[in-house]
């Protein structure tokens, strides 16, 4: 590969990888200098994401601020374009453990101001979404971009189940399974795959647990429960992922590099 980088987060062997992704129909997921407008469709929960081998069990999800959740509508209002939300670099932080964006602060931005913010375990993730005070609509998107899929939202707004068919090389349908820090107040399911959920006024961060699983919806919620706690926080669970990438690394120690050969190596 020649500098063919996704900024991936995952620990070390982990079953998840989570990929902000910039041009979502393309090979290569990510794209650092584009030629055009910078924007992020969504964050991936893939299991390879590779520009020459191709993703699979791949399900998206992405915070948006400018759609009525109440309204009825469309795949392509929810859809990978419509959803795409511009960004720069400067208000982007990524690593293995951790990738946050700030969006740029635009009244016609399907995000605008919003930050988005993941974090890894094994087998699950938590996202944390914070809205500005002003922000019109607080939403969450999910999709399945690249095949057949499913979702439904729990009756009680706190959860939700879906799954990917982005099957390859013998691999299985992918089940999700996903918790929210509180209850959305209106949502819906567009064309049986795709939806969006919104969350009042008052919600200014909204987090998001979710685990993964190629068994069924059952193992994907058991491996939540195994992996985050009812009561850990994003944070807790970005620390616990920075020391487990620290520890890892920490077994090697280079001397004599210059700040730019270290961040190479490492």
């Amino acid at each position: 590969s020649r500098g063919n980088t996704s900024p991936t987060v995952i620990l070390p062997n982990g079953f998840n990888m989570l990929v902000p992704v910039t041009d979502p129909h393309n090979n290569h997921p990510y794209t650092y200098q584009p030629g055009t407008d910078l924007s992020l469709a969504h964050i991936d929960v893939t299991h390879q994401a590779s520009p020459w081998q191709n993703a699979y069990g791949s399900w998206q999800f992405m915070v948006n601020s400018s759609l009525d959740p109440t309204a009825r509508l469309t795949g392509a209002q929810v859809g990978a374009v419509g959803r795409k939300a511009a960004f720069s670099h400067e208000n982007e932080t990524a690593g293995a453990h951790y990738y946050g964006v700030t969006f740029d602060e635009d009244p016609d931005s399907p995000a605008s101001g919003v930050k988005l913010e993941v974090t890894p375990t094994e087998h699950a993730a938590m996202a944390r979404f914070t809205f500005p005070a002003d922000a019109s609509y607080r939403n969450l998107i999910f999709d399945c971009d690249f095949a057949d899929g499913g979702l439904a939202l729990s009756e009680d707004g706190r959860s939700f189940t879906a799954y990917s068919d982005h099957v390859k090389d013998g691999s299985t349908r992918m089940y999700v399974y996903g918790v929210f820090s509180s209850a959305f107040e209106t949502g819906q399911v567009i064309g049986g795959k795709q939806g969006i959920v919104g969350f009042g006024a008052g919600e200014g961060q909204v987090s998001l647990k979710l685990a993964t699983s190629f068994i069924s919806y059952d193992q994907a919620k058991k491996n939540l429960e195994l992996e985050i706690g009812e009561k850990e926080t994003f944070d807790d669970v970005y620390k616990r992922a920075q020391k487990t990438w620290d520890d890892l690394l920490g077994i090697i120690e280079i001397e004599g590099a210059t700040e730019e050969q270290a961040t190479t190596f490492y």
